[in-house]
């Protein structure tokens, strides 16, 4: 029986989390703010002797019942385990060789992380479980993003070595720069977050540094050193006539790319739809706070195996009971049937209420076997809000801070900078609208409840959402820095989505096979389910803004700016400075090589000019310098 309780320590929030089982007390003791002890029985029997002189006033409690959370935890693994074959199976059956090493490289990835975890003495919630098991569907993103470059340098002709090199070269910096995002609102999940959201920060946190490592050390070490050993050399074993997902779309980029920018009315319109659909919901009453956000009771029980009761009828039967203010939704666990009832303040039970199961069981006719509740007072309820708030204010403006200057430090400065990264948050803004729709239907539909994993589930798709943009974008940025003569700004965007959309529909796929199973198989409490309902949502719907929304936001803006301030202000003009700024930098190259042989330091300046010439060999593109 695990039992959490708050408390208010000299205006700090202590929670003192502890597992009985038997006569014995768990040796951790996870504590929020300055006053920290290692020891529960410790703290527990200071504050009793008196040793310790403080008032502790209870704020919230809850209890979990041992086979139900068994039974959760069974579920999840399964699904994680699910999850890990079929990524794998999508490697090896898409990418080929390829696939081969990244598969073997993710069983390594799971196993570090886990191994990490353990030495931090992480928590393994249910939540930080399903972190580890989206961020192994995350962490085969670097490699697809990789593999996709380097089948892209193939079919442009490179030798094998060359693409293989090329490919991680060029893919590093979509990944390094999608995977700042996600940590910085990882980390914000982390500094404002409680219990089960911390430990989904951190495990994602970790998961998405391990699994970079991975796919730079482990993936390109095995890969160049088994076609170094004459292993894996036929380009056949690279899958470069598979072409599922898009990919037949780059082939014709340059001539006939996607016409997405002159149509981006139509997909704004349909954009407009979606944040509508959800608006009706939500002005019915669909948005239903849980205890976390309003306070009060949530009480869960078993119910029997051939029991029918609706959402409506227990709600009917709890009122004639004299509880009000109740929502009822229903998850399984196995082969048992569970009913989460949630009773707001002045409900007829109040946080704190010692017989508070009794009271709700009598009123809906339930059996208090295994029946667990928790409760949530005022000042635990009010910070829950006011941290929320704070996550999605300090997230979303961190990821403008660097897209601004990430971007702008390659093409002109910040305030280029800040088109894409103000586009990126316009698209974002779309995303986070959609999934609160979303949570709107459910909400009115099957009673799920917003609680601090939806707004886990919400900043997970402000990462992601920015992650998805940002390949697209750097692929903008790429085709920028190279000649493009007449070509106006219009088609170089276009050609650059139908360049990039085969990798973000693979990187999606590769985050939703993960997420659909967990809640076919592995969300067994309706929290944990809408968690993973809204990710899902949300990175689908991001990947439909970053190829649809974001880059037209962007047109749009630069255009917009040309208008108002003429031409040498947009961004193929300031490419073009650039340009001319890098073509003067290397003119002036052989005149730094002479005065080096005069001055005697020669030796560098000749090596440096032979590895120019060698790239040059290589048929690299003028942006590789």
């Amino acid at each position: 029986l695990q039992e959490n309780i708050a408390f208010v320590l000299e205006g700090r929030v202590l929670s003192i989390a502890h597992i009985k089982k038997g006569s014995q007390l768990s040796d951790n003791a996870f504590i929020d703010g300055e006053f920290e002890v290692g020891y529960v029985r410790e703290l527990v029997e200071l504050v009793n002797s008196g040793a310790l002189p403080v008032d502790l006033n209870e704020l919230s409690s809850s209890t979990v019942d041992p086979t139900l959370g068994k039974a959760a935890l069974d579920q999840i693994v399964v699904a994680g385990l699910v999850s890990l074959a079929a990524i794998c199976l999508f490697l090896v059956v898409y990418y080929a060789f390829p696939g081969v090493v990244a598969a073997f490289a993710m069983a390594l990835y799971v196993a570090g992380t886990l191994a990490v975890l353990m030495a931090m003495r992480a928590t393994f919630s249910l939540a930080a479980i399903a972190a580890l098991v989206l961020s192994v569907g995350m962490a085969v993103d670097a490699n697809i993003l990789v593999f996709e470059r380097i089948k892209e340098e193939l079919r442009a002709g490179r030798k094998l070595q060359t693409a293989i090199s090329l490919g991680f070269r060029r893919a590093l910096t979509a990944i390094m720069d999608s995977n700042i995002a996600t940590i910085l609102t990882s980390i914000v999940l982390w500094q404002f977050g409680q219990g089960a959201v911390k430990g989904f920060a951190i495990t994602l946190i970790v998961g998405v540094l391990l699994s970079f490592l991975t796919a730079f050390t482990v993936t390109r070490s095995i890969l160049v050193g088994l076609v170094g050993s004459g292993i894996g050399t036929d380009e056949k074993w690279y899958g470069l006539k598979r072409n599922w997902f898009g990919e037949s779309l780059e082939a014709g980029a340059e001539t006939k790319p996607l016409n997405i920018v002159s149509n981006a009315k139509r997909y704004f319109l349909l954009s407009a739809a979606f944040i509508a659909i959800g608006g009706v919901f939500i002005g019915m009453g669909g948005i239903k706070p849980n205890v976390e956000f309003q306070g009060g009771i949530e009480a869960t029980f078993y119910l029997d195996a051939d029991s029918n009761v609706t959402s409506k009828s227990l709600v009917a039967t709890l009122e004639e009971g004299g509880i009000t203010k109740a929502n009822v939704k229903f998850g399984s666990v196995e082969d048992a049937r569970v009913a989460y009832i949630t009773v707001a303040p002045g409900g007829g039970v109040e946080a704190g209420d010692t017989d508070a199961i009794e009271k709700i069981a009598a009123a809906g006719e339930l059996s208090t076997e295994n029946a667990t509740y928790s409760s949530v007072g005022p000042t635990i309820q009010a910070e829950t809000w006011q941290n929320a708030i704070k996550a999605l204010v300090f997230a979303s403006a961190l990821i403008v801070l660097f897209l601004a200057v990430r971007f702008g430090v390659a093409l002109g400065g910040l305030k280029n900078g800040l088109k894409f990264g103000l586009s990126a948050i316009a698209a974002l803004i779309h995303d986070v609208l959609v999934v609160v729709g979303t949570a709107g239907i459910v909400g009115f539909l099957l009673g799920w409840e917003i609680s601090a994993l939806f707004i886990t589930a919400m900043l997970t798709v402000i990462g992601f959402s920015v992650h998805d943009s940002i390949v697209i974008f750097d692929r903008i940025r790429e085709n920028l820095r190279r000649p493009h003569g007449g070509e106006t700004f219009e088609h170089l965007v276009n050609k650059s989505i139908t360049q990039s959309v085969a990798r973000s529909i693979n990187t999606s796929v590769t985050a939703v096979v993960p997420l659909a199973i967990l809640i076919a198989i592995g969300t067994p409490t309706p929290e944990l389910k809408f968690m993973c309902v809204a990710m899902l949502t949300g990175i689908v719907v991001g990947t439909y803004s970053s190829i649809f929304n974001a880059a037209p936001i962007l047109y749009l803006w630069d255009k917009a700016i040309i208008k108002k301030r003429g031409a040498n202000n947009g961004l193929m003009a300031e490419a073009s400075r650039e340009a001319k700024l890098r073509a003067t930098r290397l003119q002036a190259q052989p005149e730094a090589a002479a005065e080096g042989v005069e001055s005697g330091s020669a030796y560098g300046q000749i090596k440096r000019r032979s590895s120019v010439q060698d790239q040059a060999t290589q048929n690299l593109d003028e942006d590789e310098e």
